[in-house]
């Protein structure tokens, strides 16, 4: 199946990317839109909270106004230490976020971490200074609440150059792992097997990654098919 399947899903990725090629080039400006934010840190690491354990957090805190502005950086900052930990535990708990609690501790640290490195804007250069992916997904692992999965994510996110070749093995690529029977020694020896995917299929590894998240199920039935 392993040769079949690899074949089937270059395939689909080609053709899923000619159709959707217009949404595959927004998410890659509204990416970049959001990497040049002066609160970019604090934003990507409030969005990690909204969307760890449950992606319905992000429709209640990050999409809904009145929760969001309670815990943008301008707000955040200007809420007593003694008093952030609560006072972003009811934004999380309004905008439906699992475990509010535990996340609200872990923002205020972050919150204390970015203005120990000057504020938002200083810490977002720090964050892009770093040298290259591995030092880039180290830096964002120092936050609390913030493991390599979302470190390495948040960078494909926002389209940087240096996460393009970069594929985010998660559990609906797995998926498409475990449709091809394909199993791998390590995260390095998984990602490589799908970087030679896309090469194959004329795309960044980056591209393919989207694609295989976003139409996981449609990936797999064009596989059965044949």
């Amino acid at each position: 199946m392993r040769s079949k399947g690899r074949s089937r899903l270059v395939k689909q990725a080609r053709a899923i990317a000619i159709r959707e090629e217009k949404l595959l080039n927004e998410m890659k400006r509204n990416g970049r839109k959001m990497l040049r934010r002066s609160d970019f840190l604090w934003h990507i690491l409030v969005e990690n909270a909204a969307t760890l354990g449950s992606s319905r957090g992000y429709a209640g805190l990050i999409k809904t106004l009145e929760n969001y502005r309670r815990v943008e950086y301008s707000a955040a900052i200007r809420v007593p230490r003694v008093r952030l930990e609560s006072h972003l535990s009811k934004a999380l708990l309004a905008g439906k976020v699992r475990m509010p609690r535990q996340k609200a501790r872990n923002l205020a640290r972050c919150l204390d971490l970015i203005e120990a490195l000057g504020g938002a804007a200083r810490a977002r250069k720090a964050a892009l200074s770093m040298p290259g992916t591995d030092a880039k997904i180290a830096f964002l692992k120092l936050f609390p609440g913030v493991g390599p999965k979302y470190a390495r994510n948040t960078w494909m996110n926002v389209h940087h150059e240096d996460f393009r070749n970069t594929i985010a093995i998660d559990s609906r690529i797995q998926s498409i792992s475990d449709a091809m029977s394909v199993s791998f020694r390590s995260y390095e020896e998984h990602e490589a097997f799908y970087r030679d995917v896309a090469r194959d299929a004329g795309m960044d590894a980056w591209d393919l990654d989207r694609i295989m998240y976003r139409f996981r199920d449609e990936v797999l039935e064009a596989m059965s098919r044949g």
